[in-house]
Parts: C-alpha cells; sequence; structure tokens
C-alpha cells in the first residue's frame, strides 16, 4: 500500500515534471513567435518606409510641382484683362522694400470698369504700394488718398496691348525658371539614389520630357494670352 502510495506520487510527480516542460517549451515557443512578429513588423514598416520613399522620389510627384506653376501663370494671366479693370491685375505686385505681396497688405475691389479701389491694411504703407503699382509695368497708374489708393486702368490702346504682352511674357519666363528649378530638385534627387546607370539614365529622361511638356504649355499659354490682348 505504501508502495503504490509512493508509486502513485512518483508518476504524480512525473506528471507535473512534464507539464511544467510542456509550459516552458510553450511559453519559449510564444517569445519565438513574438520576436518572429516583430521582426515581420519592422520588416515590413521598412519595407513601407522604402515604397514611401520610392512615391516622393516618383516623376508624379514632380509632374503635380510643375503642375502648379502652370495653374499660378493661368491664374496671373486671368488679371491681364483688356478694358476692364481686375483686382488680379494688381494683387501679385510685390511691394518694394517689404517683400509683400499687394494682396497682403490691402483689399482689392472694382470701383468702376476702369479702376480698382485699393484699401491699405496699414496706411503708412501707402507710398510704397504706390510706387509698386506704377512700377509693375502694366501701364497703371495709383492716386493716393489716406489709406485709400484708386488705381486706373488705360484704356485698351495700342501701346497698352503691347505693355501686356511684354507683361504676359515675363510671368511666362518667371514660370519657366520655376519650372527649372523643379527639374533641378528631381535631379538632385536621383543623384543621391546612386541608381545604376541605364535606370538612372531613364529617370533623367523622365524628368526631362515633363520639363519639356510643361514648358510648351506655359508657351502655349503666352500665346493664347497674346491672341486675347490683341485682338
Amino acid at each position: 500500500s505504501a508502495c503504490l502510495v509512493g508509486s502513485e506520487m512518483c508518476i504524480r510527480d512525473r506528471g507535473k515534471a512534464e507539464r511544467d516542460q510542456d509550459e516552458d517549451e510553450d511559453d519559449e515557443d510564444q517569445e519565438r513567435e513574438k520576436h518572429k512578429g516583430k521582426g515581420k513588423a519592422k520588416g515590413k514598416e521598412k519595407q513601407t518606409q522604402r515604397e514611401s520613399e520610392g512615391e516622393d522620389l516618383s516623376t508624379t510627384v514632380y509632374s503635380e510641382s510643375m503642375k502648379k506653376v502652370f495653374e499660378k501663370l493661368q491664374k496671373n494671366y486671368s488679371g491681364l484683362q483688356i478694358g476692364r479693370a481686375d483686382p488680379q491685375l494688381v494683387q501679385g505686385i510685390t511691394i518694394e522694400g517689404h517683400g509683400k505681396t499687394l494682396s497682403s497688405v490691402a483689399q482689392v475691389n472694382i470701383r468702376d470698369r476702369n479702376s480698382l479701389l485699393v484699401s491699405l491694411h496699414d496706411p503708412s504703407l501707402a507710398t510704397a504700394v504706390s510706387d509698386s503699382i506704377r512700377n509693375a509695368n502694366l501701364g497703371l497708374t495709383a492716386t493716393v488718398d489716406g489709406s485709400i489708393i484708386i488705381v486706373n486702368v488705360p484704356k485698351p490702346t495700342s501701346e497698352y496691348r503691347e505693355t501686356l504682352v511684354r507683361k504676359a511674357s515675363e510671368m511666362r519666363e518667371s514660370g519657366k525658371v520655376d519650372i527649372r528649378k523643379v527639374r533641378k530638385e528631381a535631379l538632385d534627387k536621383l543623384k543621391k539614389l546612386n541608381k545604376p546607370k541605364d535606370e538612372d539614365k531613364r529617370l533623367q529622361n523622365e524628368v526631362q520630357k515633363l520639363t519639356d511638356s510643361w514648358s510648351k504649355k506655359l508657351d502655349d499659354a503666352f500665346k493664347e494670352k497674346e491672341k486675347e490682348i490683341n485682338k
């Protein structure tokens, strides 16, 4: 009887030891799986980061930047109207000595068909703003009255048309400078990638094609504006 009890105890002890060993093995398996999961997560995170970096270097990103340059030109051209005062004609003028645009220091409204009313937020800027308007090569005159400036838009004479065409050309050239800046940014990033020679050349060609395409759009927009001005 004592022997049997002893045997049962031995069996129970062996069973407990085996269960403990199984539990330890389960814990080790779970720990391995946990580390494995972390490794996969880190790997996935790195992959996502690489993919994200790849997207940032995609030519689509630079195409969007060039598109914004084109849209800015279109917006500026909408202000170059013949025989009609339009706030956009002056809103983008940079105030001399202050580095701000007129739209940030004043509110511009249409006074009548041939004049604009510029209401300054700060009357002390009146001289700088009026001088900047006169020097904007748009053929405009500006009369100061306290915090108000009246801007007269010339009638559509041949001389005024020539002035607007020159201004439109300057806007186009400014846009082309911005396009080339985007191109340089793209090529500088490509250089840092250290791609194989063939791949690097292919990407450079893609960037150049984008540059040529958007530059042509700027040229086409200028030609259309020139026709409109000289109608």
